[in-house]
C-alpha cells in the first residue's frame, strides 16, 4: 500500500510472478464509465442490503498472490464482514463476487479476456468485460460466470 500511495496518481497492480504493472490515470470517457458502473453497483448494494460495492481504486490481493483493481466490484456482505478491520483497510484479501472490467483503448481483446479469466480462476462468481469504445446501445460485453 505504501508503494501504491507513493506512486499516485498511478494505479498499481501486481501479477502472480510479483511483477509490478503501472497503469496511468484514465481519460474522461473511461472515467465516466467507471463512475456510472460504481454508482450502479453502489445503488444495488444499498437497495438490496446484500453486499458492498467498490470503486476502481480498490485493490484485491487474490489467492494466487496477484493484486488487481477492477473497474467496479461487489462482495457479499457476509464475506466482507468475515474480514477483520485490518483486512478491510488494506488490499482486500478476497476476490470480489462480481466485477466489471472496462476494455481500455490500449488493451488488446486477448489481454482483457485473460484478465477476466484470471479473476474467475481466483474465485469471482461473475465477471463482465465491457468495451466502452462502442456506443452505449451496442457496447459489447463478455460475461463469465462460475457454474
Amino acid at each position: 500500500m505504501a508503494f501504491a500511495r507513493a506512486n499516485e496518481p498511478y494505479r498499481i497492480e501486481q501479477n502472480a510472478k510479483g511483477e509490478i504493472i503501472v497503469m496511468t490515470p484514465v481519460g474522461g470517457e473511461t472515467s465516466s464509465w467507471e463512475a456510472y458502473l460504481s454508482y450502479a453497483l453502489t445503488r444495488c448494494a444499498i437497495e438490496t442490503g446484500k453486499g458492498i460495492s467498490f470503486s476502481p481504486s480498490a485493490g484485491f490481493r487474490l489467492p494466487d498472490t496477484t493484486l488487481l483493481s477492477p473497474d467496479a466490484s461487489w462482495i457479499a456482505t457476509d464475506r466482507w464482514e468475515s474480514l477483520d478491520k485490518q483486512q478491510q483497510r488494506g488490499f482486500t484479501p478476497v476476490c470480489p463476487d462480481f466485477l466489471i472490467e472496462l476494455r481500455s483503448p490500449n488493451d488488446s481483446a486477448f489481454a482483457a479476456e485473460e484478465k477476466i479469466d484470471q479473476w474467475m480462476a481466483n474465485g469471482a462468481q461473475l465477471a463482465w468485460l465491457i468495451d466502452p469504445s462502442a456506443n452505449w446501445r451496442s457496447s459489447t460485453a463478455l460475461a463469465s460466470s462460475r457454474s
